[in-house]
């Protein structure tokens, strides 16, 4: 979104946001600033009931202080491609219908698409899979956090496939 890199991101085991971070960019090709908030993870079934909690408690402070500020805009609601989970559906209805009431619109952004020849097509084969689960949204994206050309093995470059047909706006 931002054309660069300016969030924290680890491939390590423990995750690297442990406070909610924002961050303020100019939308890549846009003069259209933004301002994101990147929360604490709670996908991770191995995280103890403390630290759930706490972020649970340090989301609902963001949320309520986002609202006295002006209120939210939208939800981007981050879920990695793959199964469906327990903890995304959750995590859904936390943030959208618990510390939202319903109120806010909330955009679904699928990652980790990388193999995907198209990556629209994955959301062609599962949108009726979110409905099912009762997860819903009024707009989506279908994206790679890769750059966008990527060194492979034997020092080969291939261009990244191509992305989500629908603009979250």
């Amino acid at each position: 979104m931002a054309g660069r890199d300016i969030a924290l991101t680890s491939s390590n085991l423990e995750g690297c946001t442990l406070n909610a971070q924002e961050y303020s960019f100019m939308l890549s090709n846009s003069n259209t600033s933004l301002r994101i908030f990147d929360t604490v993870g709670l996908e991770e079934s191995d995280i103890g009931l403390n630290t759930f909690m706490g972020a649970i408690e340090k989301a609902q402070e963001l949320v309520m202080s986002l609202h006295k500020a002006g209120g939210i805009d939208l939800l981007l609601f981050c879920v990695k491609a793959g199964r469906h989970t327990t903890a995304m559906q959750r995590n859904y209805r936390l943030f959208s219908e618990i510390l939202c009431n319903n109120r806010v619109p909330l955009a679904l952004v699928i990652t980790h698409l990388e193999n995907e020849g198209v990556m629209e097509n994955w959301w062609e084969r599962n949108e009726q899979t979110f409905k099912k689960y009762g997860v819903s949204s009024v707009a989506h994206a279908c994206i790679t956090a890769l750059p966008a050309h990527v060194t492979i093995v034997h020092g080969e470059t291939e261009s990244v496939a191509e992305g989500s047909s629908e603009t979250v706006s």
